[in-house]
């Protein structure tokens, strides 16, 4: 489940100040970016972030970038922005004044992410083509785990062995095989 909270920011940079930097436009940027990430809602390295305007321009890409220079890598940019947003009759709420979310019901949405794919995963792991070599492979890598000593010697065995598989394979006849090992010797 996602929430979406749509916040229209116009930050004016003081005409002091203004004449103080070299590009006010990317002040204004980042002046925005930093007021995001300063939201409650938006605490955490996890919280991802959808960027829109009314249309697809780059105002919206540029303050994703923003975002993602202040630690929010989960900066994505609607395409075609609000209005594409609407074409596509996705669910809009009019009216609404300000998204609350305590600290509980923003993990309770992730517990419900998180539970959905649980569910999902024990789906997969039940049916016996996918349960069975997991189960086998997770009891031999224990069992290696546990043996280390003797797996990393039955790992060296058969590196030895599968070189000279490979070595025999090489020959193109019985007869080039004996006249290299009569070399060696």
């Amino acid at each position: 489940m996602y929430q979406l909270f749509v916040l229209c920011l116009q930050i004016t940079v003081p005409s002091k100040l203004a004449r103080e930097v070299a590009n006010t436009d990317e002040l204004r940027l980042l002046m925005n970016a930093a007021y995001i990430a300063g939201l409650p809602q938006c605490q955490g390295g996890l919280t991802r972030m959808v960027v829109m305007d009314s249309t697809s321009s780059d105002k919206a890409r540029d303050l994703a970038r923003a975002l993602v220079s202040l630690g929010f890598g989960l900066s994505y940019i609607m395409k075609d922005g609000f209005n594409g947003w609407a074409e596509a009759e996705l669910p809009i709420v009019e009216d609404a004044v300000e998204y609350n979310a305590s600290a509980g019901a923003v993990l309770g949405d992730e517990l419900e992410v998180i539970a959905e794919k649980a569910g999902e995963f024990v789906t997969q792991v039940a049916q016996p083509r996918v349960g069975v070599p997991l189960l086998g492979g997770t009891a031999l890598g224990a069992f290696a785990v546990y043996n280390y000593h003797y797996s990393l010697q039955y790992i060296g065995a058969l590196g030895v062995l599968l070189t000279l598989a490979n070595k025999a394979a090489s020959y193109s006849s019985p007869q080039e095989a004996l006249d290299d090992v009569r070399s060696t010797f």
